[in-house]
């Protein structure tokens, strides 16, 4: 199984370290409070009590330090691969769900979302580091299935995969709530259900090479 990690800051100083720590737990602070929007170096700075050289020898930009912050919030997240098509896809949509459910941004991730679109390289490197990782794992689970002859041929990959987030999407964007495991995991098992080839039943595994 691969993870989907926050990024790492190496092993350095100490004092390197909690100065790191300080600058994120700020941001993070920061963003909740204003969103991306109202988000400014000189207020993480002021925060963080971290110089803003310091900060920009850690990160070149603001919007590197945004992703590193949501990435931290977000936490690691699991890649399952079991073999096991479907019951790999329940797992990786519980993972995403539950993500979002318990991070300490989770008040915040409707707005931050929303204004993380409206950026281009903000988004473009959030969508790099945060959402296509896990994805196109679930794109690739599902090719997977309908190459195996579990899912119908002619399946979308990446319809079922964006069928199956637009619950959590819309739940967290529109109705400013957070979707639980449960409420994402049904909808997943709905849209498997919806694509499984006649003949074929849980628990298929692609054949031995």
């Amino acid at each position: 199984m691969s993870y989907v990690t926050t990024a790492q800051t190496g092993p350095g100083r100490p004092r390197s370290r909690d100065a790191t720590d300080r600058v994120l737990a700020a941001t993070r602070r920061l963003l909740d409070e204003r969103g991306v929007a109202g988000l400014r170096i000189d207020d993480v700075v002021r925060e963080s009590g971290v110089a803003k050289t310091t900060i920009y020898r850690r990160w070149t930009s603001l919007t590197g330090l945004i992703v590193a912050v949501m990435e931290a919030a977000l936490g690691p997240r699991p890649l399952p691969d079991t073999g096991d098509v479907e019951a790999d896809l329940l797992t990786l949509t519980r993972v995403v769900a539950e993500s979002m459910a318990r991070t300490p941004l989770a008040r915040a991730l409707p707005l931050i979302g929303l204004e993380v679109m409206q950026q281009p390289e903000l988004a473009a490197a959030y969508r790099a580091r945060i959402i296509d990782p896990v994805r196109e794992h679930g794109i690739r689970l599902v090719r997977a299935g309908v190459a195996g002859g579990l899912f119908r041929a002619g399946t979308d990959p990446a319809l079922v995969v964006d069928t199956v987030a637009g619950l959590m999407i819309y739940r967290s964007t529109v109705l400013h709530e957070n979707p639980s495991a449960a409420d994402a995991m049904a909808v997943a098992a709905m849209t498997l259900r919806s694509i499984r080839a006649p003949g074929a039943s849980r628990g298929w595994r692609p054949p031995s090479r």
